[in-house]
């Protein structure tokens, strides 16, 4: 009998297959070439799509922020400067640099839904050297009493904005440029004007500013919301400022400088908002550049374009951001420029700030020595080794402007060996100046011409002078009717400056 041997059901058959081989340094390489070419890929890719994002985005917001008809360019424009730029490295020259100096009038105003919204309380001019890459700021007060350009009215330089929106809205900044380039002697080539609450965006989008507090602030009457009042305080060292805390520092004038001490905190600000801006870890981090966009286009108007922001990019990487000169001008010390006067609105008086030297000769020497202010302390140190002796002789009926040029020859210029005289008749109608040295005293001469702004010179052959006046005199100031126009304005104290500043009193601005 056969017995029929079954295969268990389920049992597991073994299947033989022949052992795979190692893939061979050619796939390898293949392998790796294709996972290198995939990444480059996607470098790419995402690359031109945050570049080609922000593009984008500085178009519009380029399209918000020009406030100069002229000065919009177009989405392809734009693709082509950066095109250009990347693969050539070269750029369009900005206004100004082939000449050395870029000048960039910065305006700060209150926005919108705030008391005096378009008024500028801060204003500093910007300058870049850009053969020696140096950075010069350059502060002017908002009380300083200027002439509206193109008109016979005078009014507080704050107030020229506004008045050149309602005047001029094709270019709104021309009247307070107009008014600075001829305060400054600088021709003026871009202007950047930013608002409270953009500023406080940005420094927000920076993660705060570090600041060196000078010494402990402490003001219980801050302008707070609606017309209120809060309480402010910082303690003096190294502080990190978010943005409201920042504008309230940039802000705050309840201190012993007044405005003047306001001045010189926003230059600190803008100095560490610079250096924050422009550190390796704002550059590379895309959410607070895009933010940052935001923000301007939002709070910012400027005539830059984005062709110039790119080649301003550039000229960043090569300029000394962390040595800038700085100064303010003030009526604070001795040797300030301004000088505390009043002008009368109907029964109002409104104190001023207007020069010392009834020109602005000496403002404008500040603003072209910004990079070399030690240049003008030498010029100091070469007068005073002349030690020159001077007589004023007053040749008009106005005794009080006489004496006062003498103090301010005396006292602020500070020639101390100046006396002044009454000469009666006749009267001159020019000033002159007689040089009895022969130009041996060539510091001291020049500085006279300057601040006086007196041209007609005469030597001691050519002018009849008694004999003891020349023994006693180096230089004699023969003054005219001219001169007595420049110095009109009355001076008042700071005390009394300050306490109408607590009151806040205003100039209308005249509409023409």
């Amino acid at each position: 009998m056969d017995i029929q041997r079954k295969k268990p059901q389920g049992s597991w058959q073994v299947a033989h297959t022949p052992l795979q081989q190692k893939p061979s340094n050619k796939k390898r390489i293949s392998i790796i070439k294709t996972v290198i070419l995939i990444l480059i890929c996607s470098t790419i890719i995402i690359t031109a799509t945050v570049a080609g994002f922000f593009v984008w985005k500085i178009q519009s917001v380029q399209n918000k922020i020009v406030d100069t008809q002229d000065n919009h360019t177009t989405l392809t424009q734009n693709v082509t400067t950066i095109v250009k730029s990347t693969i050539t490295n070269e750029h369009t020259p900005l206004k100004g640099e082939e000449d050395g100096r870029i000048n960039i009038l910065l305006l700060g105003r209150a926005g919108e839904n705030n008391p005096g919204k378009n008024l500028t309380d801060t204003i500093i001019i910007a300058s870049i050297d850009t053969q020696n890459k140096k950075i010069g700021l350059l502060s002017l007060p908002r009380d300083l009493y200027v002439e509206i350009p193109e008109t016979k009215s005078q009014t507080k330089i704050n107030g020229l904005y506004q008045y050149g929106l309602t005047n001029n809205t094709k270019n709104p900044t021309e009247p307070i440029e107009k008014a600075i380039e001829k305060i400054t002697g600088l021709k003026l080539h871009y202007h950047l004007i930013v608002d409270f609450e953009g500023f406080k965006k940005v420094i927000d989008t920076l993660d705060g500013i570090h600041v060196d507090v000078p010494k402990d602030i402490y003001d219980p009457n801050y302008p707070g919301p609606n017309y209120s009042y809060e309480t402010f305080e910082l303690k003096k060292g190294f502080q990190e400022l978010d943005g409201q805390t920042a504008l309230k520092y940039a802000r705050f004038r309840h201190d012993t400088e007044g405005d003047f001490g306001r001045a010189k905190r926003q230059q600190q600000v803008m100095q560490a908002v610079k250096n924050k801006a422009f550190s390796l870890g704002t550059i590379m981090n895309v959410l607070a550049l895009n933010k940052l966009l935001d923000t301007m286009g939002e709070h910012v108007k400027t005539n830059i374009t984005f062709e110039e922001i790119n080649n301003f990019i550039h000229l960043a990487q090569s300029v000394d951001t962390q040595n800038i000169n700085t100064n303010v001008i003030d009526a604070w010390e001795k040797d300030s420029l301004l000088r505390v006067s009043h002008v009368y609105y109907g029964p109002t008086r409104v104190f001023v700030l207007v020069p010392r030297a009834g020109h602005y000769g000496e403002i404008r020497e500040r603003a072209k020595n910004i990079f070399n202010l030690k240049n003008l302390e030498k010029r100091k140190e070469e007068i005073a080794k002349e030690d020159v002796h001077i007589l004023i002789e007053n040749h008009t009926d106005d005794k009080k402007t006489a004496q006062k040029i003498y103090t301010f020859i005396k006292d602020d210029l500070n020639f101390q060996n100046t006396t002044l005289k009454e000469m009666g008749m006749p009267k001159n109608s020019e000033s002159i100046i007689i040089d009895l040295t022969n130009k041996q005293k060539p510091f001291s001469l020049d500085e006279i011409m300057k601040k006086l702004e007196i041209t007609k010179i005469a030597t001691k052959n050519s002018a009849t002078i008694p004999t003891e006046t020349k023994q006693d005199s180096d230089i004699i100031i023969q003054l005219g009717q001219d001169i007595i126009t420049k110095h009109t304005f009355e001076q008042n104290s700071l005390e009394e400056w300050q306490n109408a500043h607590q009151e806040e009193l205003f100039i209308t601005i005249p509409q023409e």
